[in-house]
């Protein structure tokens, strides 16, 4: 009377067993085995377990059914083992067929939903694109601007892009690399037309993903990246540079960056495909005179004190990234803002004084030379 519930419970090896939950605080181990008709096995912390008649002769008709399974289990999974093991060719195969379709289907499923069009692949070393979109981007704004590319011998191979940040600088890269890898693998692509030429390689100078395991700073990633653009690129390359040289001091970056893209310019009609977004906007100047080099901006206007975007690659380029701006909007304090802008302001006075003082002394020395020549 005092066994308010119990439960048939089976445990591997003991087998079946009635598992009755403590029926007072204080028990006994005699009043545990004293239980009539029942044989004590063994406790746990608020659970006795005993043997029955009836545990006996579920154990006799079913026995260790559990082994048995997991032994049958066990055999099954073997032959299946066995077979594939001796049809791996033809089921190897069939897999593959099978992601090949799954790819297709997809590539299919993209082409239609996202309005992509059929490039014209070519031998020629050239990139067309008509109104070309970063398709994974588009999918996260509200109205995207797409942009034409050329990059053939008649528009130059070497594009400077500057602009503001958060212009549309590296998306225009990735946009440019995203339509010429689709085009590679059979895709449609996100334009209105492409003529796509046949490249070997890929190179991109665009995200630094730092890792301990490398024991690498950020601008030695991004050196490393470079260096093997240099020696590995091909005249049927593309080569994405995104504000190489961020990573050291503006002087040092600009300097390599301007080395890197010299060795590319110098190649002539063999070099690569070549897009550099940057904020050096000296960057032009201090490259050699060459008809590949084609220098174009974000277009963007500054509308009452505010910085507007509008996304249009443009030629020309650009004498202000309007940090200012930019990191106004996107809450830096006031206060910060100005006395960034003073510091600014007194830096600029410094080096225009620098300059000045510069071009004084180069008149007095010119003045000195041409007394000396009359003497």
């Amino acid at each position: 009377d005092f066994v308010e519930s119990c439960s048939m419970v089976y445990i591997p090896e003991a087998g079946y067993m009635l598992a009755i939950p403590y029926w007072d605080t204080d028990l006994t181990e005699e009043q545990l085995q004293s239980m009539p008709n029942l044989q004590f096995k063994f406790k746990t912390t608020d659970i006795v377990h005993y043997k029955s008649a009836r545990c006996y002769e579920l154990d006799s008709l079913l026995g260790d059914v559990q082994l048995k399974v997991i032994e049958i289990e066990s055999r099954i999974v073997l032959k299946l083992v066995q077979y594939i093991q001796r049809n791996i060719a033809p089921l190897v195969q069939l897999t593959s067929l099978i992601a090949e379709l799954d790819c297709l289907l997809a590539l299919t499923q993209s082409a239609r939903d996202y309005n992509l069009v059929r490039p014209t692949l070519t031998k020629d070393k050239q990139i067309h694109i008509t109104k070309g979109r970063h398709i994974l981007q588009e999918l996260c704004v509200d109205v995207f601007v797409p942009n034409d590319t050329n990059s053939n011998e008649e528009h130059g191979y070497v594009k400077i892009l500057s602009g503001p940040n958060a212009s549309g600088k590296s998306v225009y890269l990735k946009q440019v690399a995203l339509i010429v890898y689709l085009a590679h693998i059979g895709s449609f692509v996100p334009s209105e037309h492409a003529t796509i030429g046949i490249l070997d390689e890929i190179h991109t100078r665009v995200q630094t993903v730092e890792s301990i395991s490398t024991h690498l700073s950020a601008f030695m990633l991004d050196l490393r990246q470079m260096s093997l653009a240099l020696r590995n690129s091909s005249s049927n390359s593309l080569v994405l540079v995104d504000e190489f040289g961020k990573g050291t001091t503006e002087i040092d970056g600009l300097g390599i960056l301007s080395a890197c893209l010299e060795n590319f310019i110098e190649r002539g009609n063999d070099c690569p495909h070549l897009f550099v977004s940057t904020h050096f906007h000296s960057l032009p100047k201090m490259l050699p005179t060459s008809h590949n080099v084609k220098v174009k901006h974000l277009e963007h206007i500054v509308y009452k004190g505010e910085l507007v975007y509008l996304y249009r690659l443009k030629d020309g380029d650009v004498q202000s990234s309007f940090a200012l701006q930019v990191a106004q909007a996107q809450g830096l304090a006031k206060s910060s803002a100005d006395r960034a802008t003073m510091i600014l302001n007194g830096l600029r006075e410094e080096a225009e004084m620098t300059v000045d003082s510069n071009n004084r002394l180069a008149n007095v020395i010119a003045k000195r030379r041409l007394f000396l020549k009359k003497l």
